[in-house]
């Protein structure tokens, strides 16, 4: 499926592994190579190492270290392709899409639990089972929104410690309240500014 997204380029696959850096267990080295190898992958399964690291702005024993570490944990595999009766390297990706839709899966497991647990601590402040519509709007604030446990918690005890009525309303106010409030400028990350400087 996520091979699919992506040969029809509906996988973002640049933004994915930058923010999955420790999922996937990579360096900066490793993400750069890792993506240039995706760029290039779209437009031809043929691989030259050497072709690749003249692409790029990184010193030959790291590159070559890095490449070694993708392959050893099979994020890709090497093997013989012909065309036209003329044999040449080419690579497959099979482990990387494998690997992202193992961590999309365990993201999803979380996000259930998380559901779970935050709709039986509303269940409980609100000392009633909520309504069909309510529990619909619990899981948009969730899933959608990306409210988590502490916050639901603090937006509660806001709204007891200023004596308002517990109600999805006025629960809804209280945590836009707080993302409003926490809107502050993100500083580009490290990986990011490394990955742009070292791509040509």
């Amino acid at each position: 499926m996520i091979k699919k997204l992506y040969e029809l380029g509906y996988f973002d696959y640049r933004g994915f592994i930058l923010d999955n850096l420790k999922s996937l267990s990579l360096s900066t080295t490793e993400a750069i190579i890792l993506i240039k190898i995706l760029d290039d992958f779209k437009k031809s399964p043929s691989f030259n190492p050497e072709s690749l690291r003249n692409k790029m702005n990184i010193r030959k024993d790291a590159f070559e270290s890095a490449l070694a570490n993708l392959l050893e944990r099979k994020i890709y595999e090497i093997y013989l392709s012909y065309d036209n009766n003329i044999g040449f390297e080419a690579i497959s990706l099979d482990g990387f899409f494998s690997l992202v839709s193992d961590i999309i899966s365990d993201n999803k497991k979380y996000d259930e639990n998380e559901i779970h647990s935050i709709i039986m601590y509303v269940n409980k402040e609100f000392n009633r089972v909520l309504s069909s519509n309510e529990l619909e709007i619990i899981k948009s604030l969730i899933e959608e929104d990306r409210y988590v446990m502490n916050d639901f918690v603090n937006a509660i005890t806001n709204l007891k410690d200023s004596n308002k009525l517990l109600n999805i309303k006025n629960l809804s106010n209280e945590l836009a309240k707080k993302s409003n409030n926490s809107k502050v400028k993100k500083e580009t990350p490290e990986c990011v500014k490394n990955f742009i400087k070292n791509i040509k």
